[in-house]
């Protein structure tokens, strides 16, 4: 640990997982690889400091985003308390995620708008069978 860093702003890898919502074993991957820059304890644990791990939550919503604009229409996105909420629009209809992470409300409401979109799909696959 560095003297720039108090043990209050450094996580654990469960912490962190649990933060972004990926397997513990991703945190480590990602340590590995470099992608998520972590420090070593004295006994050789690792930790990840928190700014660190909120910019890849960023970089985990703007993948999230370039992904959505290019199924959805149109993307907003609220913010009230501890909960975002995104609305995302296909034609009129809209699909609606809320969550504790603008990524994982986001990730909901894609998930909606996927589905509906496998169902039209499907539908429209039967009527042409039965032409």
């Amino acid at each position: 640990m560095t003297a720039q860093t108090s043990p209050e702003d450094l996580l654990k890898p469960g912490e962190v997982a649990a933060y972004l919502r990926v397997d513990p074993k991703t945190v480590s991957r990602w340590a590995a690889s470099g992608r998520l820059p972590s420090v070593r304890t004295p006994g050789g644990h690792r930790r990840y400091r928190r700014a660190d791990v909120e910019a890849a939550n960023g970089r985990s919503l703007n993948d999230l985003l370039v992904k959505a604009l290019h199924t959805a229409q149109r993307v907003a996105f609220t913010h009230e308390g501890d909960v975002f909420t995104v609305v995302a629009w296909c034609g009129e209809q809209a699909y609606t995620g809320s969550a504790e992470t603008p990524a994982e409300a986001l990730s909901l409401a894609m998930r909606q708008l996927s589905a509906a979109r496998a169902q039209a799909d499907a539908t429209d696959q039967t009527k042409s069978e039965d032409r």
